[in-house]
């Protein structure tokens, strides 16, 4: 007779093997990799987003960090700098050193804003006077400076040592400048200048996602 004893419990076989055991099936797999592809999707949606906005940011800070250091080397050095907007993405920031007749002005830096960024009043931004931003021009141009002076639309701006902003002429210059991606009414940006101060502001524009009306706040 066979010693039941000493023997031992055979592995579980067929339908008694656990689950557990049991490798993905393909119904499984395609939800997993669904899941992974919305994730992957979304991450890289959230990165142009993220990046297309640095690039705004990148332009709106360097214009507005080339006017204040004009100002401010303007102050320092007792003399007259020029800062100069041309489009559609181009800074020019010259110096006008003293002397009679008075000399040429000395080119000392030009700058650029990343190619997709340029000067841009984009159509849809608030036009009413009492919309723009510090309340200066009509958003008929994107760089206005001299506003209320011949017109407006000016593109130079000098800064003298007593720190306020003036045009060739010697009046007052207050103006806007807009900063966009073409086409996309949301990146619009806005830098006002306070021609007797020389004091500068930034600007956002904004949606309303009630009324869907756009507005302009401080930055």
């Amino acid at each position: 007779m066979q010693n039941l004893k000493g023997s031992t419990a055979s592995p579980e076989k067929g339908p008694m093997r656990s689950r557990k055991s049991r490798g993905m099936t393909l119904i499984e797999l395609l939800v997993c990799l669904s899941v992974f592809v919305i994730a992957a999707a979304m991450a890289v949606v959230n990165m142009t987003l993220a990046f297309k906005q640095s690039r705004v940011n990148t332009a709106y800070n360097l214009s507005l960090m080339t006017m204040r250091r004009a100002r401010q080397n303007a102050v320092d050095d007792r003399k007259t700098y020029i800062v100069t907007f041309v489009p559609p993405r181009s800074i020019q920031v010259l110096r006008q050193d003293a002397g009679n007749p008075l000399p040429a002005p000395i080119l000392l830096n030009t700058y650029k804003l990343p190619t997709d960024i340029q000067f841009d009043n984009e159509p849809g931004i608030p036009t009413l006077p009492t919309q723009t931003p510090d309340q200066f021009g009509v958003g008929a141009y994107p760089i206005d400076f001299d506003v209320n002076v011949g017109g407006g639309a000016g593109t130079s701006i000098y800064f003298k040592p007593d720190g306020g902003a003036y045009d060739r002429l010697g009046n007052i210059n207050n103006g806007v400048l807009y900063i966009a991606r073409p086409g996309e009414l949301l990146s619009s940006r806005a830098i006002t200048l306070f021609g007797l101060s020389g004091r500068m502001r930034g600007w956002r524009l904004y949606s309303n996602s009630a009324s869907g009306q756009t507005g302009w706040q401080p930055q």
